[in-house]
């Protein structure tokens, strides 16, 4: 059985202090890599963009991702993205920084309403 309820949980709502930084011309293919010499994004939208650094930017593969859900407010927006690092990947929570330093993009941890899928076991 398979429902699906709306309740207020902390979320990760994404917005850009200014949408004029993510202007890119149509392409047909997206790339991510990221590496100890830093992140290059090519067309992605900045909740995947988020979503696979929340993944990936981890202490130990096995922790869990850091935000909570994520609530995009920036329309899809897309764009992309290039971080040079001085060393090695840096945290998470420094990658936001530097996310929102160079592309105005923001990250705040609010209640918001999200809809969350119930699965429920019926027996056979």
């Amino acid at each position: 059985d398979v429902h699906i309820v709306e309740d207020s949980i902390p979320c990760s709502i994404i917005t850009l202090t200014d949408n004029n930084l993510l202007k890119v011309e149509q392409q047909d293919s997206s790339l991510i890599t990221l590496n100890n010499k830093g992140l290059i994004a090519k067309n992605v939208s900045i909740l995947y963009l988020l979503e696979y650094l929340n993944e990936k930017v981890k202490a130990n593969i096995g922790d869990i991702p850091i935000d909570p859900p994520f609530i995009d407010k920036t329309n899809g927006a897309i764009g992309d993205f290039e971080i040079e690092f001085d060393n090695d990947i840096p945290t998470y929570s420094h990658l936001k920084e530097l996310l929102e330093k160079k592309y105005g993009i923001r990250v705040k941890h609010k209640m918001e309403k999200y809809k969350i899928h119930i699965i429920k076991d019926i027996g056979t």
